[in-house]
């Protein structure tokens, strides 16, 4: 649309431009034409400058849809951490010539909230969580939830020695949500930890699964005390 008003306003000016090297005519009849030059030139001037506003707002929406897309990538849709593309996006820019510590943690009690108060109980739950995770992490931190009830927190090198300091802290933000409505009778979860040594040539993936595997150890010995995490289902409460 812009450039049709250019090009008609354009061909307008010129048009009535010539009624200035003109001769021939009455003294009114310049006059008109010379104010309708004028009108049409001050019409292509202000298109020329509409058209490069529409070309700068497209642009920035441009931007603003590629933004959103990205954070749409990389971000969970129910707690609006991290997700499992957005904490191995972020794991590429590590610098393993520096040390940082990798937490994984697995929510205890997610299925005996679901079981007991339905899905919805439980996606609070995981929402309730991020927020605790997010409040008590350094603002440097990256927090994900790489799926279902597993969360993961990559502390930078700077911040590295308050691994466990951290763990202590998130298991007792968890006992506060004890007695909560549509809450694990007993919240907790398991943790494990990876801390990566730049003298070892240790992988993000290497030191994933070692996270992993501390903690489904701490799992096992959850599940040997609440049988629901080993599958018991639970009544649904109305």
């Amino acid at each position: 649309m812009r450039w049709g008003i250019l090009l008609s306003s354009g061909a307008a000016a010129l048009d009535t431009a010539q009624y200035y090297i003109t001769s021939g005519h009455s003294i009114i009849h310049i006059y008109v034409m010379q104010a309708l030059s004028t009108w049409a030139l001050l019409v292509f001037v202000f298109s020329v400058i509409l058209s490069y506003v529409f070309q700068i707002l497209a642009q920035a929406e441009e931007a603003q849809e590629k933004k959103a897309a990205l954070h749409l990538a990389y971000h969970d849709a129910l707690t609006g951490l991290y997700n499992h593309a957005g904490i191995f996006h972020i794991a590429k820019s590590l610098d393993s010539r520096k040390s940082y510590a990798l937490l994984f943690m697995d929510l205890n009690g997610l299925k005996e909230v679901n079981d007991r108060y339905g899905h919805e109980a439980g996606d609070f739950f995981l929402c309730h969580m991020a927020k605790i995770l997010s409040s008590v992490t350094p603002s440097s931190a990256f927090c994900g939830r790489l799926g279902g009830d597993e969360f993961i927190i990559l502390l930078p090198p700077h911040e590295a020695d308050s691994l466990f300091p951290l763990i202590k802290t998130i298991r007792k933000k968890m006992q506060e949500l004890k007695g909560l409505p549509h809450m694990p009778k007993d919240p907790s979860a398991s943790f494990g930890w990876s801390i990566h040594d730049p003298s070892q040539p240790l992988s993000f993936d290497d030191h994933l699964n070692e996270a992993d595997d501390r903690m489904y150890e701490e799992k096992e010995k959850y599940k040997l005390t609440h049988p629901a995490e080993a599958g018991r289902n639970f009544k649904r409460e109305k």
